[in-house]
């Protein structure tokens, strides 16, 4: 039995914004500041993008909301099936004849809200019922259609598409479902201009001998899409698992991910690295709980795709609040340290070169035929590298949550965190609604950064409600991050971050922003 997560529907429609687009500030009564000096002239006000809105002078949550919904984003981790709405599966469902009771009860609920499956495998059980109406290339063809039409509302320019052939209930001929989706993606850059890649997942909980098999059988459709991952449940099906099918498809000359991290270990993010040649983690929150594999990523700039209000639906992190990897400490620009006694100028610093050594790879890969579409290869972990002990990480604090272990400022330290949706139809919308779920948690301590609200009329610990001290420059930060991390050539990653930059500064003029 699923519940529903109080998460509000159809979000962005609600934030309001004051008719010069610079919300709150009359609320929030914050002094003007002019290179750092508080001034008493009558000179236009500036917020400060370096600063938390808690402070007084930082961007209020209202324009944060609508820089998150105008900036060019990229989106790293969403699974097809899980775009398909109730709505449109009913409609699917009719079209195919397919009685809705075979398809299981859950699979048609009401989802704009969210559903709290509380685990992995009880949402698994509805998502693949849902998709076991598809039955047609012209199926899945409208499915991916509708997502990239709302993504490209949302602002996304590019989207990398995880699919599976696996699922006990798919329904769709391999080649059928290829060619649909295939040219889905097409009329969607020709429509909208937003870009894709397309990512075939293994599901763990198959033997290896079936993901050899599937290999075989999509060799002829090799060119319809673009990558290879690993799904579904990782209790009982580790990662290491998989090492033998994942050696085949980087022969091959693909790039791979690997969810790990999400309900397992921190052991399945190594072995992940070492064992799948994951470019990229999908989800890897449990990293958390090894400081030196923690460090490592941030050293190699491993990038992470986070899932923020799945990992609320499915039972990581009890909420948002609480997420092991999304909490920014507090920060006012015209103080040198935090509450906590560490200097935000060092983790500045840390960042800047790590992505100008991020820059450097990837150059290097660009120009190296061995490296598939231009993606460095991990870097396997190995305990007490120089470059990763010499990482600084910020305070470490203890929550109810099932992963309950959180690292202040790991964004602002360089951790390659993305912001992603998952599974847009059961988890409460898309990438502008995930990005707005992180940003909402700032109005608890608008106007006050000290102190924590807590709610324990569920017993045990109580449920964490403060600020993650999100800023403008820490969505930029991870808006950019999905750039880097794309499976793209450097030159059109070039061309998206240039639009990002120059988006950032457009907004940051009109509203008067200052950095």
């Amino acid at each position: 039995m699923t519940t529903h997560v109080a998460l509000e529907s159809s979000p962005w429609k609600n934030a309001a914004v004051a008719p010069n687009g610079v919300a709150n500030a009359a609320r929030l009564s914050a002094p003007v500041y002019e290179n750092g000096r508080s001034s008493t002239t009558n000179v236009d006000f500036l917020w400060r993008a370096d600063c938390c809105c808690c402070c007084g002078h930082g961007v209020p949550v209202d324009l944060l909301l609508e820089y998150a919904h105008k900036i060019p984003k990229v989106e790293l981790h969403v699974h097809m099936e899980g775009t398909l709405e109730a709505t449109l599966a009913k409609e699917i469902a009719t079209k195919n004849g397919v009685p809705m009771g075979s398809a299981g009860e859950e699979a048609f609920n009401d989802d704009e809200n969210g559903i709290a499956f509380g685990d992995l495998n009880s949402f698994l059980a509805a998502y693949f019922h849902r998709e076991s109406v598809l039955r047609h290339r012209e199926d899945i063809y409208n499915v991916v259609l509708r997502y990239f039409e709302k993504s490209a509302a949302q602002n996304v320019r590019h989207i990398e598409l995880l699919f599976d052939f696996q699922s006990p209930f798919r329904q769709t001929p391999p080649r059928d479902a290829l060619q649909g989706m295939y040219d889905a993606c097409l009329e969607a850059e020709k429509r909208w201009g937003v870009t894709s890649r397309r990512i075939l997942c293994f599901i763990r909980s198959f033997p290896l001998k079936k993901h050899l098999e599937c290999v075989e059988m999509v060799t002829p459709y090799m060119s319809l899409f673009d990558g290879f991952g690993l799904a579904a449940s990782e209790l009982g099906h580790e990662n290491y698992k998989f090492r033998k099918v994942f050696d085949l498809v980087k022969q091959k000359g693909f790039p791979c991910v690997a969810h790990a991290g999400e309900e397992g270990p921190a052991q399945n993010v190594i072995d992940a690295l070492l064992h799948n040649h994951a470019a990229r983690i999908d989800h890897g929150t449990s990293a958390v709980e090894d400081p030196g594999l923690l460090k490592h990523l941030v050293a190699n700039q491993v990038p992470l795709t986070v899932c923020p209000l799945s990992n609320v639906c499915l039972g990581v992190c009890r909420n948002l609040e609480e997420h092991p990897l999304l909490r920014c400490m507090p920060k006012c620009s015209l103080e040198s340290e935090t509450p906590n006694g560490v200097s935000h100028e060092v983790f500045q610093s840390q960042r800047d070169r790590l992505r100008c050594e991020q820059l450097d790879k990837l150059k290097a890969a660009d120009k190296d035929p061995k490296c598939a579409l231009g993606v460095p290869d991990p870097v396997p972990y190995v305990a007490g590298q120089p470059a990763a002990e010499a990482i600084s990480l910020g305070p470490k604090r203890v929550t109810g949550s099932r992963i309950g272990v959180q690292f202040e400022s790991l964004i602002d330290q360089g951790l390659q965190v993305t912001i992603n949706s998952d599974d847009p139809a059961f988890f409460g919308g898309g990438m502008n609604e995930n990005f707005r779920g992180i940003i909402e948690t700032c109005r608890v301590k608008e106007n006050a950064c000290t102190g924590m609200a807590a709610d324990d009329s569920n017993g045990g610990t109580p449920l964490l409600k403060e600020s993650l001290h999100w800023r403008l420059d820490t969505i930029k930060t991870v808006v950019l991050n999905s750039v880097y991390a794309a499976f793209l050539p450097l030159e059109k990653k070039q061309a998206l971050a240039q639009e990002v930059e120059s988006f950032d500064a457009e907004f940051r003029k009109k509203h008067r922003i200052a950095t």
